[in-house]
C-alpha cells in the first residue's frame, strides 16, 4: 500500500535537507513547489513537497512484472553460457 507525506517548510536549506533525509528513508518525490508567504518580505517563501512511499516488496514485484520479457531473455542467455554447455574435451587443447 502506498503512503503519502506532505512536507512544508519556510527555508530552502531545511527543504533540501528534509528531502534528502526522506529520500534516504525510501520516500520518492512526486512534486515540489514554492509560494510566497502572505504579508512577508519578497524573499520569504513556503516550500512544499508531496512524497510517496511504496513497500520495497511491492515495487520489486511491479518491476519484475513490467520487465518479465527482459528477465526471461537474460535467463535464456545465462543458460546458454552455463559451464554445463561448454564442451571442454582434452583433445581441444
Amino acid at each position: 500500500m502506498k503512503r503519502y507525506k506532505v512536507l512544508q517548510v519556510s527555508s530552502a536549506e531545511a527543504f533540501e535537507t528534509s528531502l534528502n533525509e526522506l529520500a534516504h528513508a525510501g520516500w520518492k518525490l512526486i512534486t515540489a513547489n514554492m509560494a510566497p508567504l502572505p504579508d512577508a518580505a519578497d524573499d520569504d517563501f513556503a516550500y512544499f513537497a508531496l512524497l510517496e512511499n511504496v513497500p520495497i516488496e511491492t515495487e520489486l514485484q511491479q518491476l519484475m512484472e513490467e520487465n518479465s520479457d527482459e528477465l526471461n531473455a537474460l535467463d535464456a542467455l545465462d543458460s546458454q553460457n552455463s559451464p554445463d554447455s561448454v564442451d571442454l574435451s582434452p583433445s581441444d587443447n
